[in-house]
């Protein structure tokens, strides 16, 4: 296959059998617009890098702290920390100042309700569990503020 560019701007394809295709677009306004394509590329390649930096940033700091920030005044359940745990774990909470109840139920697997934990501190706060009287396995915790569950997570226990 040949290709020739014409003085118009346009080009000749030869193939090997001898066909030949003109192209009715000129060449330089296909190469303007394939370079506004590129930059739209390279911009969005620049976005997506970014995102992933910051995502990867949140997911860092996720698993080294336990504090929440609220910009509501909702109720919020962190994910203990650390998960799986032999010893015990901590759990982050943020409870509004205005609830007037709060707890902590943990279940097993079976769905046996296994210990309560009050919440008694209001905003951010966490709270130990001790898993030296929990078996090894699968449990699940919920928290219940005012009477309505505001979040439940998993947690497991190994030997």
């Amino acid at each position: 296959m040949k290709i020739y560019l014409q003085e118009a701007g346009n080009a000749l394809v030869v193939d090997a059998s001898g066909n030949v295709m003109v192209s009715t677009t000129p060449l330089s306004r296909t190469a303007a617009s394939s370079d506004a394509t590129v930059q739209q590329l390279e911009d969005r390649i620049k976005n997506l890098e970014n995102t992933v930096e910051e995502l990867k940033q949140l997911l860092l700091n996720k698993g080294t702290s336990t504090s929440l920030t609220s910009s509501s005044d909702i109720a919020q359940l962190s994910q203990n920390v650390p998960n799986p745990t032999q010893n015990g774990t901590s759990i982050g909470y943020y409870l509004p100042h205005n609830a007037k109840s709060a707890s902590i139920e943990v279940y097993n697997i079976s769905g046996q309700l296994v210990r309560t934990l009050p919440l008694r501190d209001k905003g951010n706060g966490s709270i130990n569990v001790s898993s030296s009287d929990l078996p090894s396995g699968t449990y699940v915790y919920k928290m219940t503020t005012d009477g309505k569950v505001t979040g439940a997570k998993k947690m497991v226990i190994r030997d």
